[in-house]
């Protein structure tokens, strides 16, 4: 939803020779961009998605040196192969500061979040799920990453130093703590990483989004 930074690990010098998605494109262009982005080279790329037919349209195309898995948990793990080189997080959805919530597909998206776990609240659309979601798999992506490594993370941001999506910026009170907290996808797992010694580099604008954050440990 936010601003598709993903096309952003050709500006660092990486090493490693694995990427993980979380998240499936779902017609943003994240998958197919990393599907380019390995072709004709020794890395690995892994795509991880809670829908099966989103990961069995991707495996049908059986590209060398590429893995789509279906799973809702962190189990996952055990597939990757590989020193990672770059992270992008964009997996469950969380609901923007703006007028989002009064839309039909907003609503939609919550009430199917909702109906596909009806008794675990933990699974439901909310920002707080979002956020935890990330963090855990932020988590147990930790130890495997390189020592020239970066986690990507979409529609994820702290209101105070927004220039280009001044409506999420606007969204906050100025006197509040989450003026000038980390917020969105990656709210919980970004003072993780700093807390861990990486660092958050500075942005390229998208597009005129700045609703992302790249995190490095070099």
């Amino acid at each position: 939803m936010g601003a598709s930074a993903y096309d952003l690990i050709e500006q660092y010098q990486l090493n490693g020779d694995t990427i993980v998605e979380i998240g499936t494109s779902r017609g943003e262009g994240s998958t197919d961009f990393f599907i380019s982005h390995i072709k004709g080279t020794d890395k690995k790329f892994y795509t991880i998605d809670v829908r099966q037919d989103v990961v069995d349209f991707f495996n049908a195309k059986q590209i060398q040196n590429f893995h789509a898995i279906c799973c809702e948990t962190i189990d996952f793990i055990g597939e990757i192969q590989g020193q990672i080189a770059c992270v992008y997080m964009d997996g469950f959805d969380y609901i923007p500061p703006d007028d989002s919530i009064k839309h039909d597909w907003m609503q939609q998206m919550i009430a199917d979040y909702k109906a596909k776990n009806p008794n675990d609240p933990s699974k439901w659309l909310t920002n707080q799920n979002s956020a935890r979601h990330h963090l855990d798999r932020t988590e147990l992506l930790l130890p495997l990453m390189s020592s020239r490594s970066i986690f990507i993370f979409d529609d994820t941001f702290v209101p105070s130093q927004l220039e280009h999506v001044g409506w999420f910026k606007n969204a906050y009170d100025p006197e509040s703590p989450e003026y000038d907290s980390w917020q969105g996808k990656g709210a919980t797992a970004v003072p993780y990483l700093i807390e861990n010694g990486w660092r958050v580099f500075p942005k390229s604008v998208r597009a005129g989004r700045d609703d992302y954050c790249v995190v490095g440990n070099f």
